[in-house]
């Protein structure tokens, strides 16, 4: 069983509820500072791909979290910089 999961909550993994929220806290490698941003599950996860989505509902019911990155160009220069992206759900799938 997945270490986060609760008794009688439902996996993310196995039921979406796109009225739940998600944060999603993008970090700054530069200055170190931290956005914070909320959205709802339909809203960030649309027109996701089913594995991307099915990756980061399996990392929420495991960890309680999902980190990844995101290369962008700074502030337009050629050097890219590597943001990390941490998204969590707000609430537990109920």
């Amino acid at each position: 069983m997945y270490a986060v999961a609760l008794p009688n909550t439902p996996l993310f993994a196995e039921h979406f509820n796109p009225d739940l929220k998600i944060i999603e806290l993008i970090g700054c490698p530069d200055s170190g500072d931290i956005l914070e941003t909320e959205y709802s599950f339909a809203n960030y996860f649309h027109d996701m791909k089913k594995s991307d989505l099915q990756e980061i509902m399996e990392a929420f019911d495991k960890v309680g979290y999902y980190e990844t990155f995101d290369d962008a160009l700074a502030d337009g220069r050629t050097q890219k910089a590597r943001y990390m992206v941490t998204l969590f759900p707000a609430t537990n799938n109920r």
